[in-house]
């Protein structure tokens, strides 16, 4: 589209106009002699407007007619011209410049683009018209590709998985370098699938190597940050629904209003609020690319409500945002070491007096240390707001030993057994697995109440997982032996989440086997498994007791199961001990 101005003037407007506007203008002016050439302009000028007037013709070229008295009359017309073609392709780029009408006033406008006329008409155009397509792609797909990312970090560690990886030998480190790298390339797949979509139908400026040597960097950086926010998301929920819904809102709903609030008040406090919203930075970055930034990345400005960012100060942004939730993650994982602390409750002020066993059974403890006991507390106490759930336990089990848990539902026997396989801190006292303290990484098989696997998997690819994780050479013979010995041989190509609970039970009791079978943690380990099947479980564990050396302790309801396997046992109520020792000993 092209736009004329004209003047009725005889006493030279024109020069009047130009004074008022930088002389970089390109200024063209339609003298009212030339309007004999075009016959449709005569029908224009038949009648003067009293301040300006708009003439749209046939070949799709605008005519804007103003009078002296009203110089701004132009200014008016082009601002009433956007706005009535609101809905038509390229308003964007139209409007952008219309607002800088009052400074440098042109004449020269197409739907498509704008026509070549100053260098800053033309970069701004660009620069809305290219950051328009990514700004709302960035907005939704750099949220909606970590929604996976979240799903499986909380799935895995709601229902025990995570907690089974870390008893085996495998690192902590080396499961989130390998998530880390997983995650990572999900989540770039859509991303750069996306990017090169928009920027194919998009403006093929952002195509230049001036451009993409800055948006790859920071695209990269942004996608790392995205990834720390979403551990930090996963460490603080337990339903992965509901984690993902919190997660594209925060990333969705609140950073775009807390973007356009802030857009339109003052831009520092943007830059500052843009450290918790890394959207904001994906905005800033694709706004502040470009050659006109090409010389300028390490320059730091804030940039106003026409001109972006220099680059300098937007990754200035990235590298906050990365340290920021950085931070936030380690306080996360290293939460239960930093903030734990032995807490003042009810037990201090109402002392109780224990029962004979249990107290030589603490004085035995005491006096013999942690190095001679496979598994070993000292006050273990565990409390929740003030409510005791344990109090100070004290007990040892020996090698070659089985520690039999015994007691009532609510009784706090589950909460000890959990102390114990570090599935929670403690509030007080200390506890240590094979020597290792139990807030780190002891090592040791564990069988949980509740078998949570991967139901994708079969029996066998289990157990080769579990071997491979804790670096078994012989893993052929061993998942050999491991399948005889549980009757595994007609289910290992099944998938684990088509077998029964009693074989999931099984399947639970050998995983912890390859673990560890020097010391075992066994949560109620024959619940409902058939007759059969229970009585050679018993006989494998007496054998590994009797022959190996293996360490045990479980929980159970069953005195027939105690009294087949334990050779201590210890009654909690409410919290503490109130009977230990042999079975024959505690009939007595």
């Amino acid at each position: 589209m092209t736009v004329l101005l004209y003047t009725r003037d005889e006493q030279n407007c024109y020069n009047n106009i130009r004074n008022r506007f930088s002389k970089n203008v390109n200024l063209i002016n339609e003298q009212y002699n030339h309007i004999h050439l075009r016959n449709y302009e005569e029908m224009i000028y038949s009648k003067i407007p009293l301040t300006f007037s708009i003439v749209l013709s046939a070949e799709n070229h605008v005519t804007i007619i103003y009078r002296a008295p009203f110089p701004n009359g132009a200014a008016v017309a082009l601002n009433l011209l956007g706005n009535s073609l609101f809905d038509r392709k390229g308003t964007v780029d139209f409007f952008d410049c219309v607002t800088h009408l009052y400074l440098k006033l042109f004449c020269n406008f197409a739907f498509s683009d704008v026509i070549k006329t100053t260098i800053s008409i033309e970069a701004i155009g660009h620069k809305k018209k290219a950051s328009s397509g990514l700004m709302l792609c960035f907005f939704m797909i750099f949220p909606v590709a970590f929604m996976i990312t979240i799903y499986l970090h909380v799935e895995e560690s709601d229902n025990g998985i995570v907690h089974l990886y870390e008893r085996t030998q495998m690192k902590l480190i080396t499961y989130w370098l390998a998530s880390f790298i997983f995650d990572f390339i999900y989540a770039m797949i859509p991303i750069c699938f996306v990017t090169f979509v928009t920027l194919a139908f998009g403006d093929g400026m952002l195509l230049k190597m001036e451009c993409w040597y800055v948006l790859l960097p920071g695209m990269l950086l942004i996608v790392l940050v995205f990834l720390l926010q979403a551990y930090v998301f996963s460490s603080f929920f337990t339903s992965s629904t509901l984690a993902v819904i919190t997660f594209l809102i925060y990333n969705i709903v609140f950073s775009s209003i807390t973007f356009v609030v802030l857009y339109g008040i003052q831009r520092e406090d943007l830059l500052y609020v843009s450290i918790f919203f890394p959207v904001i930075a994906i905005n800033m970055l694709v706004a502040s690319k470009g050659s006109k930034y090409k010389n300028s990345i390490f320059s730091f400005c804030p940039g106003d409500a026409e001109n972006p960012p220099c680059l300098g100060t937007v990754f200035a942004i990235i590298f906050g945002n990365l340290l920021f939730y950085l931070i936030v993650l380690l306080i996360c994982i290293y939460r239960r070491r930093c903030f734990s602390s032995c807490e003042t409750s009810r037990a201090d002020l109402n002392p109780y007096k224990e029962n004979e066993d249990v107290l030589e059974e603490r004085r035995n403890v005491e006096n013999l240390g942690p190095d001679a006991f496979q598994i070993y507390t000292s006050n273990i106490r565990k409390t929740y707001s003030g409510l005791v759930a344990v109090r100070d336990i004290t007990m040892g089990v020996q090698k070659g030993e089985c520690f039999g848990l015994l007691g009532a539902n609510g009784a706090g026997k589950t909460t000890f057994f959990n102390i114990l396989t570090a599935l929670m801190p403690p509030s007080c006292g200390y506890g240590c697995v094979g020597g290792i303290d139990i807030r780190k990484q002891p090592l040791f098989g564990f069988c949980p109440q509740k078998s949570h696997l991967i139901i994708e998997l079969t029996v066998e690819e289990t157990l080769y997982l579990f071997a491979r994780l804790n670096g078994i050479k012989l893993k052929e013979e061993v998942i050999e032996i491991i399948c005889e010995s549980f009757y595994f041989n007609k289910i290992k190509d099944t998938l684990v989440e088509r077998i029964s609970g009693g074989e999931l039970r099984r399947l639970s009791i050998a995983i912890a086997l390859i673990t560890s079978s020097e010391i075992l943690m066994l949560d109620e380990p024959t619940t409902g498994v058939d007759p059969r099947t229970r009585r050679h479980i018993w006989n494998l564990l007496i054998s590994l007791r009797s022959n190996g050396g293996s360490s045990q302790l479980l929980t159970s309801h069953s005195m027939e199961e105690c009294e087949a396997l334990c050779t201590k046992i210890g009654f909690i109520n409410h919290g503490i001990f109130i009977g230990i020792g042999t079975l024959q000993h505690i009939k007595i």
